[in-house]
């Protein structure tokens, strides 16, 4: 018996480096001459990503829809929903930004927190150290993802 979903087939496909890790370096490096913040380097990296994922969804759904013989709802119809795991590293703090940049485009955004303590929410902390707890303060202050939070316990 086949199984039949909307699911297209995944490619096994290896990724493409575009950049060699000199490159890159040599990128950032000429992003911090020029007086940007590495805070300012996860924003661009995590918008990036956020239109990135709203432009593969896109395509999958006109894909979807011409190769349909039912009709399939677009953007317009249907909210996206979307899951995203973080951490506490700057890993992490691309996630959050990346979370809130959908969400301004939309989206229906659930967090994942994995290792974070409740404190560590809490947007009157005036102590901020590094770039993942700056980007996890703005999407909190911003109340993109407060109603989407779930705290993740893992033992």
């Amino acid at each position: 018996m086949k199984n039949q979903t909307n699911l297209l087939p995944i490619k096994s496909t290896k990724p493409i480096p575009l950049y060699s890790s000199e490159q890159l370096y040599a990128m950032e490096q000429a992003w911090f001459v020029e007086g940007h913040d590495s805070f300012g380097l996860m924003k661009q990296a995590a918008w990036q990503m956020a239109q990135h994922i709203e432009q593969l969804y896109e395509q999958k759904q006109l894909n979807i829809s011409s190769s349909a013989t039912t009709y399939v709802p677009l953007r317009h119809m249907r909210q996206h929903r979307v899951s995203i795991w973080v951490g506490k590293g700057n890993n992490g703090g691309d996630g959050w930004l990346i979370a809130y940049y959908l969400q301004q485009m939309g989206w229906q955004v659930q967090v994942l927190t994995v290792g974070f303590e409740s404190d560590d929410f809490d947007t009157n902390d005036t102590t901020v150290f590094s770039d993942a707890q700056k980007a996890l303060k703005e999407a909190l202050l911003a109340n993109c993802l407060i109603n989407a939070l779930k705290i993740v316990l893992v033992s």
